[in-house]
Order: structure tokens, then C-alpha cells, then sequence
């Protein structure tokens, strides 16, 4: 049975403290309000076991420490703006209608394990703690615990505000339970941590939204749930712009996260991991967005949107020496367990991870864009948008889901060391009549690439389809992303063979600057005329026939000599014709001697003027025959037909090789 007294009782019982260690009261029922507020008491104050019926205020108040423990409970508010604690903890357990620690100074922890606040201010706050200072930890959980505790759960029913609070330790919110009504669960934007912040088993329903923090350690989500209670559609449940983390980011173990996830300009000096991350059960207003966007962040270390990463030893960029490695210690073998899971893309723009970054695209369900212009009725499937991304170790696993769409991850003027992407991304059996898997690889540089188990083949029906995308915005909608199938960049071709070629692989690289040409004459004969759509008709015609030359001429230069990188087609024409002028001048078109005013006539021609007067009409400048011979008769037609093609062939090699010589 607890005492009941009212408060001018219980004051003076604080202010007849004789002097001792500390003020104790115990099994307590205090009946109104009890205003402490500037009150400034050389001793502690602690309350064990006591309720306080209204308000409590000690706003502005100074004690050594204060503790509200057991089964104490403040039913109204709990006013401690600007308090100031100089000589230890301030503990508050219990239950409380909502608190309010705005400017508080407490010189060591703040511990809240176990205290359930069951209402919220006018603002929908149940702690209201923005500018709190703390030198010690913020405990909203057990700490020093990993697992959740049941006994130590920490719960409110509105938000909880630490923006612009500096907290020398560590903040625990191990195992914590964010029941808001509104949109917004915990803010702590501009907070300042000393030490790491734990979240294990956080449950969060509304958003956490930290921008500008700055954490010193660590910040760790494993096993964390938030939901999205929010009602518009840029609204994002998790949000970490501008943070920067001194430590590593673990968001593993079936974190989750219903709605999108934000980190734009973040700066993580660890690494980051996102194994076993959940981020498909996004609600309905949220579909079609990106699921994960890490846009413009520097992660120091590597970011893993994989269960394993896949490093290659130092032994150089081409090595085969490569082998699974689990990144974080006591990570579970089962693939499906940690798997990264995300409904929509995931944006990775301008993003730098300067040790590696790991992508399996098996569980990324993306987002839809418009495919050549919305008016076309296509659409395609944006995996991952990782434009600009900066990485010395590119990794990309995983069979894409099956979809009707064709996917596509864009690289566009991505800057990767080595880019080692699986057979199965693009080559999956699954991939069949159910939509291709491909990339955007325009302006996308790297210095070796992944060899091992593709054919030359499968990889030059990549880069073809690689080439042609292209991100654009809608002329009449600019809010619409477009990707459109242009013509081939060049670049992309000449990076591939750059890539074979620095891995002794100059034959294979030369078949690649060959499908470069081949595949730009393609494009060019199914889009005639298509470069002036909306012009006059005469501007039209002229532009068809230009680019009909145009083919024709790229037609000739690959049949002949393969557009400079098959010299082998050189001399095979050159045979050819050697041949035919051979058969034809020694069978039916015999040469007539040239003989001067005064000299005898020779005789008739031997072997060697045979074999070599055809290559003196194919080669201007070549004569290798002892007597000067001429064609006559019907020879003088055969003769103008080989000159002519031997003059063009002859231009055409030499111009592609000092092209070839040149780009080299």
C-alpha cells in the first residue's frame, strides 16, 4: 500500500533533508502537481516505487542525480527542460504521460530502460529532447546487449526528438518500440554521437529520419523493423542524408524497412552492409520508387547489397586466384537468409566505395521507366542505377527475377577498376522469352573485366546491347525518365577492347572494334533518315541518301577488309583477284609487248611475266615482270575492271590502317 501525500508534503520533506548522501522516497502516491522547477539541491534526489498522480517539473532544476526507478510513473508530464544533473545519471523507469528534456545537461547516462511514455504532446512527441546534452550514453535499451532484453523495452506512442542533441557515449535503442500515430517515429537530425548507435531489434512504426548526424562509431540496425506509416508518396521511412559515420553501417540479419531508404550524401569511413536486408514490403504509395538510394555517399571501406563478396587476390586485376569471403564474421552460410531483398531500384548515383562494392541483383525487383518515349507504350526494368559509381572492385551476382520486361542495370560513366559480373546475370536460362537482362555502359571506364567463364560471343551480344541504351528525360514531362535504344557509343566498344587487349587478348579485341563498326552500319540501315524527322522533305530525302552512302560505303569497307581490323580480307581479295587476272590473261586475253622504235620484239610470255603482270594492274607501282607488257584486245576491259578495284582496295586498306594505327 503506497503513502499517499500531495505535494506541498512532499516538498517539505525535500527541503527538511538534514544532510546525508541523498533525498529517497519509496512506495509513494503523490496527488498533484509537484513543481520542483529552478530548484537547485546539493543532494540526489530518487524516487523508487512512486506515482505522481499530475505533472512533475523540474525545469531548470540542478541536482547532483535524479532517478524516477521501479514502479514509479508520472500519469502527466514530466517537465526537465533545462535541467541540469552535475554529478551523475538521471534515471527515469516507469510509465509517463509524455517528457520533455529540451536543453537538458546530464553529465553522465541518461537511462530510460524499461520506461513506457503512453502519450504525446501537442506536436505528437512523446520524449521532446532536441539540444539534450549528454557526456555518458543514452540508454533507451539494454546496455552492452546485443539481443533484446524483455524486461528493458523501451515504448511510446509518439515521436521521439533528439535533433541538434550531443551525446558524448553511445545511444541504445536495443530492442525499442516506436508506436507513432503520426508520420514520424524518431527524428534526430543534426545529433551529435560520441560513441556507436545500436539498434537491434528495433521496431519503428513511422520514420526514422536522421539528417546531418555525425556518429562516431558505428550505426548498427541488425533485425530492425520500420514501417511506413506515411501517406504521401515521397515520403521515405528511413532517411540518413548527409550522416557521417565514423565506424561501419550494419542494416543485416532481416532488417527491414517498409518504404524507401535514403543515405544521399552520406560518409561512412567503415564499410557498409546490407545482408539479409529487407526493403520489398513497401506499401502501396512507395511503389515504383527507388527502394535503396546511397546517391553521391563516400563509403571508405566496401558496400556489400550481397551475402558474400567476392575479392580477387593481389596478384593483379586478370588473376584467377579468387575466392568467397565472408565479410562479417559469424554470418550464416544459408544464401536465402542473407540475401539483399529490395522492391524497386536501387540508386547508387555518383556513389564512391573505395574498396569494392558487391551487387547481386537475384532479389531486386526494380522500377518500370519508359523505353524509347512514353507514347511507345514500352517499358523496362531499372535493376540498379549505379551512373558515376566509383569503385576499384565492381562485383555483379545473382539470375535476375523473371520478368516480361527487359532489365537493366545502367553503369552509365561508371569509373570501376574491375568489373566482374556473372555469367547468369545476363546469360540466365531463366532469361528466355521472359525479357533480356542487359546494361547502359555509355562513358563507363574500367581497367579489366571478367573473362573466365564467358565466350567471346556472349560477350560481344552484351556489349551490343550495352552500347545502344541511353537515360534521357521526357521532352513533353521532365519528371519522366526515358531510356532509349540509340545508336552504338563507340566508346563502349573500344573500353571492351582496351579491357582484352592490356589481358594479351589482342586477336579477341580486334573481333571487338569489328562488331563496334558492324553494329553501327546495323543501326544506321533500320533508321535511314531518322536523324531529320521533323524536317522539310527535301532536308528528309537528303538525309536518307546520305545515310544510305553512308552504309554502302560501311558495307564495302566490311566485306573487303573487315573496317581495318580483319587484314586477313585484305589478302584474300587481293588473291582473288591475282587469280582471275592470272586465268584470264594466260587462257583468253593475252598481252601485247611494248616495244620501242628500233628494238626486236620479245617472244612470248614466260611463267613469271604471268604470274606477275595481273599484280602490276592490282598494285599501282608494282612491276615485277622482266619486259613491259600491255593488255590488248578484250584484256583492255579485263585490265581497267582490275585496276579499278585494286586502286580502291588498295585506298581502302591504307586509309583503315592509319585509322586503326592512329586510335591505337
Amino acid at each position: 500500500m503506497k503513502q499517499k501525500v500531495t505535494a506541498s508534503q512532499l516538498m517539505k520533506m525535500i527541503f527538511a533533508n538534514p544532510g546525508g548522501v541523498s533525498c529517497r522516497f519509496s512506495n509513494m502516491l503523490i496527488l498533484d502537481t509537484v513543481d520542483l522547477s529552478q530548484l537547485q539541491h546539493p543532494y540526489p534526489l530518487r524516487f523508487a516505487n512512486c506515482e505522481f498522480g499530475r505533472d512533475l517539473i523540474i525545469r531548470e532544476a540542478q541536482f547532483p542525480q535524479f532517478s524516477l526507478t521501479g514502479e514509479s510513473g508520472v500519469y502527466g508530464k514530466l517537465d526537465a527542460s533545462h535541467l541540469s544533473i552535475s554529478g551523475g545519471d538521471l534515471r527515469l523507469e516507469g510509465g509517463y504521460g509524455w517528457i520533455d528534456l529540451q536543453g537538458a545537461h546530464i553529465r553522465d547516462d541518461l537511462h530510460m530502460e524499461g520506461a513506457i511514455i503512453h502519450r504525446s504532446d501537442r506536436n505528437g512527441c512523446s520524449l521532446h529532447a532536441p539540444n539534450l546534452d549528454i557526456g555518458g550514453n543514452l540508454a533507451l535499451g539494454p546496455v552492452g546487449a546485443s539481443k533484446r532484453d524483455p524486461e528493458s523495452v523501451f515504448k511510446c506512442r509518439g515521436k521521439i526528438d533528439l535533433s541538434d542533441s550531443r551525446i558524448g557515449g553511445s545511444v541504445y535503442l536495443v530492442g525499442a518500440h516506436f508506436n507513432t500515430c503520426g508520420a514520424q517515429a524518431f527524428y534526430g537530425d543534426g545529433m551529435k554521437v560520441g560513441g556507436s548507435l545500436y539498434a537491434y531489434d528495433l521496431v519503428a512504426r513511422g520514420q526514422v529520419h536522421i539528417i546531418g548526424a555525425t556518429i562516431s562509431g558505428s550505426f548498427e540496425f541488425q533485425r530492425a523493423k520500420i514501417y511506413d506509416t506515411g501517406s504521401n508518396s515521397d515520403y521515405s521511412a528511413f532517411v540518413l542524408d548527409r550522416s557521417v559515420i565514423g565506424g561501419s553501417l550494419f542494416c543485416t540479419d532481416r532488417f527491414t524497412c517498409e518504404g524507401p531508404m535514403k543515405a544521399i550524401g552520406c560518409k561512412v569511413s567503415g564499410s557498409a552492409y546490407f545482408e539479409g536486408a529487407d526493403l520489398s514490403a513497401m506499401s502501396e504509395g512507395n511503389r515504383g520508387r527507388a527502394a535503396l538510394r546511397l546517391d553521391r555517399s563516400v563509403i571508405d571501406g566496401a558496400l556489400y547489397l550481397s551475402c558474400r563478396a567476392l575479392q580477387v587476390s593481389s596478384e593483379g586485376a586478370d588473376s584467377k586466384a579468387v575466392k568467397h569471403v565472408c565479410p562479417r564474421s559469424g554470418l550464416s552460410a544459408d544464401r536465402s537468409a542473407q540475401d539483399f531483398r529490395a522492391c524497386g531500384e536501387v540508386s547508387l548515383h555518383d556513389m564512391e566505395a573505395r574498396r569494392e562494392a558487391s551487387l547481386n541483383v537475384a532479389c531486386i525487383c526494380g522500377t518500370e521507366h519508359a523505353l524509347g518515349g512514353p507514347r511507345d507504350q514500352q517499358k523496362c526494368l531499372l535493376i540498379a542505377d549505379c551512373r558515376g559509381l566509383k569503385t576499384p572492385f565492381l562485383l555483379i551476382s545473382g539470375t535476375p527475377q523473371p520478368h516480361s520486361l527487359d532489365r537493366l542495370i545502367d553503369l552509365t560513366s561508371a569509373e570501376v577498376g574491375v568489373l566482374w559480373d556473372e555469367k547468369r546475370v545476363w546469360n540466365s536460362e531463366h532469361n528466355r522469352g521472359v525479357g533480356y537482362a542487359s546494361a547502359a555502359v555509355k562513358g563507363m571506364k574500367y581497367n579489366a573485366i571478367h573473362m573466365g567463364d564467358f565466350r567471346l560471343s556472349e560477350r560481344l551480344k552484351w556489349i551490343s546491347a550495352a552500347a545502344s541504351f541511353s537515360r534521357s528525360r521526357d521532352v513533353d514531362d521532365p519528371d519522366v525518365v526515358v531510356y532509349a535504344k540509340g545508336p552504338p557509343a563507340p566508346q563502349a566498344y573500344d573500353q571492351l577492347a582496351s579491357a582484352y587487349r592490356a589481358a594479351g587478348f589482342g586477336v579477341q579485341a580486334r573481333q571487338i572494334l569489328y562488331r563496334k563498326h558492324s553494329d553501327a552500319e546495323k543501326y544506321r540501315i533500320r533508321n535511314l533518315g531518322e536523324r531529320a524527322p521533323r524536317e522539310p522533305v527535301w532536308r528528309r530525302a537528303w538525309a536518307w541518301l546520305t545515310d544510305l552512302g553512308l552504309w554502302l560505303w560501311g558495307q564495302v569497307q566490311r566485306v573487303s577488309i573487315g573496317f581495318g581490323y580483319l587484314p586477313a580480307l585484305a589478302a584474300f581479295w587481293l588473291l582473288i583477284l591475282w587469280s582471275i587476272g592470272v586465268w584470264l590473261f594466260w587462257v583468253y586475253f593475252p598481252p601485247a609487248a611494248i616495244v620501242s622504235p628500233g628494238q626486236k620484239a620479245p617472244g612470248a610470255m614466260g611463267v613469271w611475266d604471268h604470274l606477275t603482270f595481273p599484280m602490276k594492274l592490282i598494285i599501282p607501282g608494282l612491276n615485277l615482270t622482266a619486259s613491259n607488257w600491255r593488255p590488248s584486245g578484250g584484256g583492255v576491259i579485263l585490265g581497267a575492271i582490275l585496276t579499278i578495284f585494286g586502286w580502291f582496295l588498295t585506298a581502302t586498306v591504307v586509309t583503315a590502317v592509319a585509322r586503326v594505327a592512329r586510335r591505337q
